[in-house]
């Protein structure tokens, strides 16, 4: 698919997705459905990406880390990202946390000072460039760091 300016253009396109995904839950009922009849399941985002690699459908959709890192890993040129996000989906992007049981408070103060110690020195941020992931700063990082 030669540009993708809105995930419109997917009800003339054979898109792969991962079985029982956001992605295929969202292109099953976005603009009324119309995209659905193009849509090829998969038992993974991986082997999604893979028929679109083979030919069997012209684009993957998958959450934003398994997209990015199936490009790193896959190298090629000629596969490009579509940059424009969910319409009509409201929010589309949030914080990763973690839990820990309440039995545990000590285990998770220790996580969240290593985690924040991880974050402050960026090798989060170096982590997810090994595995070829965009980086964003969490909101309470990037709120610290406005008001600096």
């Amino acid at each position: 698919v030669e540009d993708v300016s809105s995930v419109g253009v997917f009800r003339y396109h054979p898109v792969g997705v991962e079985v029982e995904s956001v992605p295929s839950f969202y292109l099953s009922s976005v603009f009324n459905g119309s995209i659905s009849k193009m849509l090829h399941h998969y038992p993974t985002a991986r082997a999604a990406f893979a028929a679109m690699q083979a030919g069997e459908v012209d684009a993957t959709m998958a959450m934003r880390g398994e997209i990015d890192w199936m490009l790193h890993q896959a190298n090629d040129s000629h596969l490009k990202l579509a940059e424009n996000a969910y319409p009509n989906m409201g929010k589309q992007a949030w914080d990763l946390g973690m839990a820990v049981h309440e039995s545990n408070r000590q285990l998770a103060y220790a996580i969240e000072g290593e985690l924040e110690r991880l974050i402050e020195d960026g090798s989060v941020e170096r982590i997810y460039a090994k595995y070829g992931l965009r980086y964003e700063l969490p909101e309470l990082y990037q709120a610290e760091q406005a008001g600096n």
